[in-house]
């Protein structure tokens, strides 16, 4: 998905962050480890994520991500492509200090490995800076790419 096809789901948000690297295996062998919506273990922030309304990988699903440090974010699917190994999903209630939070992850294949991206679009809350929000972000997608790297061995790039 390019950022103007993104941008459909995400038409607010004055801020934009992306990052993305490079994973050993094909998109086809690591979209089943990460694009399950209802399952986040992946990342090493969340300690339990639930769908409590809809089913997986459904538009319009419901999970309840409990982070470690007990914090919950309810996010909502907005749209999924198994065979794009892509999904996008907005938070509605998040510990973050953002709002209209909208982010997408997508998995494509690239010379042998594949190229993790994750992007969002979002707007800082009324206490926060810019800089504060996108440090934020930042954070929780670095802490997820790292992790990554750990499950399917390649360097962090």
């Amino acid at each position: 998905m390019n950022n103007d096809q993104f941008r459909m789901f995400a038409p607010s948000g004055s801020l934009f962050i992306e990052e993305s690297t490079t994973l050993c295996g094909t998109a086809d062998e690591v979209w089943p480890e990460i694009g399950r919506f209802c399952s986040q273990d992946w990342h090493p922030g969340i300690l339990r994520s639930e769908i409590f309304e809809g089913l997986d990988g459904q538009i319009g699903a419901l999970r309840d991500l409990k982070t470690r440090d007990g914090m919950h974010c309810i996010e909502e699917l907005l749209w999924q492509n198994d065979d794009l190994h892509t999904q996008v999903y907005r938070a509605i209630d998040t510990p973050l200090p953002v709002r209209d939070y909208v982010a997408e992850m997508e998995v494509s294949d690239e010379d042998g490995h594949c190229r993790f991206t994750w992007r969002s679009r979002f707007d800082p809350d009324e206490t926060t800076t810019d800089s504060e929000a996108l440090n934020a972000v930042a954070q929780i997608f670095q802490a997820g790419i790292h992790a990554l790297h750990q499950r399917f061995d390649a360097p962090p790039s």
